[in-house]
């Protein structure tokens, strides 16, 4: 008992991994502010995540921001077009509401724009975990995702799941939504970038490894 309380022990190591996370989930909002500046601000999370989930490195917060300014130009392109491929899937789901459809059609075309956002979804959390890895073109990077979605679907499925466990946690209770607007900036992108790290993070690792050994 004395161990597990110890500055040492299991609760120790707990509650400095949940201050990590929570220091790198406002970091993340901070830094995405701009909008434009999503994409640094993910790749620059995922590095510091994955080196937590690895058990390497220190001082997270410097090292935060500065991977956020060393991976800005490489992943602000990815960051914007996922803006705004969400927000054209985020109009076409409302579009749906005014067309004159069939229950059957209208259900067809909302599925068809969820599974499009999903997919989307899936292939920027590989790009942005790939990018904070390797140093490598937009056109490397985006296609390496691709295959990382596609060729590690089952990871990439539970990957998604996480993304997507807040919406789902408002839809079943619609008034847990103004506590996900202040909860997700202080502790919620920091707390799912970290499970996905850990889904991750072994691919990622064999990729590391094999670009090594060449």
């Amino acid at each position: 008992m004395n161990r597990f309380f110890s500055h040492e022990g299991s609760l120790a190591a707990l509650l400095t991994l949940l201050a990590d996370i929570a220091m790198i989930s406002a970091f993340i909002t901070i830094a995405s502010i701009p909008v434009i500046t999503i994409g640094p601000a993910l790749s620059a999370g995922f590095y510091v995540l994955l080196q937590i989930v690895r058990e390497e490195g220190a001082r997270p917060g410097f090292t935060f921001w500065r991977r956020f300014r060393a991976d800005f130009r490489s992943s602000l392109p990815g960051g914007i077009i996922l803006v705004v491929l969400l927000l054209v899937g985020i109009y076409q789901l409302q579009l749906i509401k005014y067309l004159h459809l069939t229950p059957t059609w209208t259900l067809i075309m909302r599925s068809g724009v969820i599974l499009g956002l999903a997919a989307i979804v899936a292939i920027a959390t590989w790009f942005f975990a790939y990018a904070s890895q390797f140093s490598a073109s937009f056109s490397q990077t985006l296609r390496n995702a691709a295959l990382l979605a596609l060729g590690r679907l089952p990871r990439t499925l539970i990957a998604l799941l996480f993304s997507a466990l807040p919406l789902g946690a408002i839809y079943l209770r619609p008034s847990l939504a103004w506590s996900a607007i202040i909860l997700m900036p202080l502790f919620g992108w920091g707390f799912i970038l970290y499970l996905q790290a850990l889904i991750l993070d072994t691919p990622l690792t064999l990729l590391k490894d094999t670009e090594s050994t060449r």
